[in-house]
């Protein structure tokens, strides 16, 4: 099955992408309502970060790619998580939908609800994540700052450690992050700087785990709460002059990364929006040659000898 085109094809101010085509909604290659390679009948899915936005409309995916369970994992609002499982559970028939509302970051909390994930898990989605408020690092309330990494840091590593033991064969880890940790955004230190930490972290992981498919990816410009509060009083004049990406987007792409044929992605940094088969066939060419390519780097390295 060949790529067809998204709705909308674009790539406002151009965006870094190694392919030609910029999707900016699902498309029939990764969605799994069209592309039956995708089904995954009797997977367990486990996602933090699922009560609203992003994380539910992939729960929603993962959901029609056939899964068996999804465990809805933290939120300290448990009220949106029963809302997602209601939602998902009247819409799609046959997937069982869990929660446990709790804090990511509660160690002694997080271990006890493992204790209730049965028969293992095959793909976690690591959605969670805080934007701070804005303002420059000198004059940042240090706790609202450090919460960002408090959330997308400290909760991914207590969730990894508590679930790694209990992981299935060939599981998957995806990692929701942004195309921030490219650019420079005046006072939003705390989401770049934890965004970048969050990457090298998943290649640690990788590299540490080599029976574990790692990968991260950005979901794309999502018109979200999130989005919203980043960009501020501009939010409107961004979204006019870049448009926004459809949930449905990274959504189904998350269910694109869990399949068979994205581990050639396995510890690299990838965005939603590129067109996958025009993606594997530039990996295929470059990873021999670029071992670093697609991963969180200094820009420039390696360096020419003097």
């Amino acid at each position: 099955m060949t790529s067809s085109p998204s709705k909308y094809i674009r790539n406002p101010n151009n965006l870094p992408s190694p392919v030609p085509t910029f999707h900016s909604d699902t498309y029939p290659r990764i969605s799994p309502l069209q592309n039956p390679t995708l089904r995954l009948p009797g997977k367990h899915v486990i996602i933090t970060g699922g009560g609203s936005g992003i994380g539910r409309e992939t729960v929603f995916s993962f959901a029609r790619a056939g899964v068996a369970n999804i465990t809805l994992f933290g939120g300290r609002r448990g009220e949106l998580l029963e809302e997602t499982k209601a939602l998902v559970e009247r819409q799609v028939k046959g997937v069982e939908v869990r929660i446990w509302v709790g804090d990511i970051c509660d160690e002694e909390g997080v271990k006890r609800a493992v204790d209730g994930v049965k028969g293992g898990w095959d793909v976690l989605v690591l959605n969670s994540g805080y934007l701070s408020e804005k303002g420059k690092l000198g004059e940042a309330d240090v706790g609202d700052w450090w919460k960002a990494f408090e959330i997308s840091l400290k909760g991914s590593l207590v969730v990894l450690q508590a679930l790694l033991p209990h992981r299935k064969p060939n599981a998957s880890v995806l990692s929701t992050n942004s195309l921030v940790i490219n650019y420079q955004y005046p006072e939003r230190s705390s989401y770049i700087v934890s965004k970048l930490a969050l990457a090298r972290m998943m290649e640690c992981l990788a590299q540490e785990e080599e029976d574990l498919y790692v990968v991260s990816f950005h979901p794309g410009g999502v018109d979200t709460d999130m989005y919203n509060k980043f960009f501020g009083d501009y939010a409107a004049t961004q979204k006019a002059k870049t448009g926004t990406d459809t949930l449905q987007l990274p959504a189904d792409f998350a269910v694109w990364l869990a399949s068979p044929e994205a581990r050639f992605l396995r510890g690299r940094f990838v965005y939603a929006n590129w067109d996958v088969d025009e993606l594997k066939q530039v990996c295929e060419e470059r990873f021999e040659k670029e071992p670093d390519f697609l991963k969180a780097n200094v820009i420039g390295w390696p360096f020419s000898p003097p």
